[in-house]
């Protein structure tokens, strides 16, 4: 792998864990042993917050998912990197697209 691929997946390595941070945030407080301003623990947490519970499970399961799939997805991205003319291209055709989606 290239330099900058390494680069690329150290940078998806972070956003990936600041986006599992994030998704956490969704958890109540958990303090002392029992779940803050829940008073009957688990059981009234997935009875009082099951849009934040559903929330915390996929978006969990999709991280987590796409953080495996993450070396795949690079070694794929190395193969079809075909030098500098193909990558010139590549972003021209990019800024074409961002123009036109734009207006």
């Amino acid at each position: 792998m290239t330099k900058t691929l390494w680069s690329l997946g150290r940078f998806l390595d972070v956003v990936f864990a600041i986006m599992f941070f994030r998704i956490v945030e969704f958890l109540p407080s958990f303090q002392g042993a029992h779940w803050v301003q829940l008073p009957h623990g688990i059981l009234r947490l997935l009875a009082s917050q099951a849009k934040n519970l559903t929330r915390v499970v996929f978006g969990l399961i999709i991280t987590i998912y796409y953080w495996f799939r993450k070396d795949a997805l690079l070694r794929v991205l190395a193969r079809s990197n075909g030098g500098v003319l193909t990558l010139l291209l590549q972003s021209v055709s990019l800024v074409i697209a961002s123009l036109l989606g734009s207006s």
